[in-house]
């Protein structure tokens, strides 16, 4: 679906939004996480497991991070990459 919406054809493009998108997506669940919620902590086997999970799922989404502001993008035909200040 990013693919198809953002109309990039580079392999390069493709990778930085799918990191963008999957990271955004992951500190959302990670955000639900902290929340603590009651039924999800029984169902992941107690509060230390979703600590850990929590704690693992951050260090993922900083590496998506770094992974979507370093991946740099093509210009394809003229159009500004996302996000370009030009």
């Amino acid at each position: 679906m990013t693919f198809a919406s953002a109309g990039h054809e580079t392999a390069s493009n493709l990778s930085a939004l799918l990191a963008g998108t999957i990271g955004f997506s992951l500190m959302t669940a990670n955000i639900v996480l902290a929340t603590r919620p009651r039924g999800l902590e029984q169902w992941m086997g107690g509060l230390d497991r979703v600590y850990e999970v929590h704690k693992w799922s951050g260090a993922l989404v900083l590496g998506l991070i770094v992974a979507h502001t370093q991946i740099g993008f093509d210009q394809v035909e003229g159009v500004l990459p996302p996000g370009s200040l030009s």
